[in-house]
């Protein structure tokens, strides 16, 4: 990612539509899984961030347990300092783990398998199964649909999208079991295909302020899909978002 997409990033991950959307659908993959779990053993989960970033997930994660935060750029890491995170950070790469197998009880990767640094998407997801304790959780996040592959995704170094189907094969393949895997963000995928598809031939990210009744719209549109994930999984959107166990 170029430094200034870091900056963006900061800057917008505690109001931008995308990124409180996506929280909320997180937390609704991820409660029940710690909710099912005796209060005193929920109090000793540790998770794992992998490719934090900037920290914008940590608030969510805190919430559950103690939080390792890792990224290959020093960039992201020194923007996590200025949050006054209380979880660890240490920079690295999510090929080459720096963890013993077994240690964290979630292990998180949001948007990181199509990053252009993942040489080996199913080499990263082999190692967060590494470093998963048994009957530990997978909780991911990505970007679906070639179709949908613009400007945003080469500004961002992303390389790759997916599909529920080649995604969850990925998953499997590295050893984990799939719990639940959906597609999200389904009502704005026709505004934002209009879009990309205008913009295909431009230059940047998405990631821009804009006025803050249409945030406050978009928020609305994106987190009302919420209620609807805890029940059902939806057929089509602009990511998608699983939650898998380690058997």
């Amino acid at each position: 990612m170029e430094k200034e997409g870091y900056r963006q990033h900061f800057d917008l991950e505690e109001s931008f539509w995308w990124f409180l959307g996506r929280r909320r659908a997180l937390q609704t993959f991820l409660r029940p899984t710690v909710n099912g779990k005796e209060k005193s053993e929920a109090k000793r989960l540790s998770i794992l961030d992998a490719g934090c970033g900037t920290g914008g997930m940590f608030q969510l994660f805190e919430a559950f347990g103690e939080v390792w935060g890792l990224d290959l750029s020093s960039e992201a890491l020194h923007y996590c300092q200025r949050r006054n995170l209380t979880g660890r950070l240490i920079q690295g790469s999510a090929l080459h783990l720096p963890f013993p197998e077994k240690q964290f009880d979630i292990v998180s990767a949001c948007d990181l398998l199509s990053h252009g640094g993942i040489k080996d998407d199913l080499e990263a997801l082999k190692e967060l199964h590494r470093v998963c304790k048994r009957n530990g959780h997978l909780l991911l996040t990505d970007s679906a649909f070639e179709c949908l592959k613009s400007s945003h995704d080469r500004f961002l170094y992303g390389v790759r999208r997916y599909t529920a189907r080649s995604l969850k094969r990925k998953i499997e393949e590295s050893g984990f079991s799939i719990k639940r895997i959906s597609y999200m963000n389904m009502t704005l995928f026709p505004l934002i295909y209009i879009w990309r598809r205008l913009r295909r031939n431009s230059t940047g990210s998405d990631l821009k302020p804009i006025p803050s009744p249409l945030n406050r719209c978009l928020t609305w549109l994106f987190s009302s899909e919420a209620p609807l994930l805890k029940q059902w999984n939806l057929p089509f959107g602009t990511s998608l978002i699983c939650l898998a166990k380690k058997p």
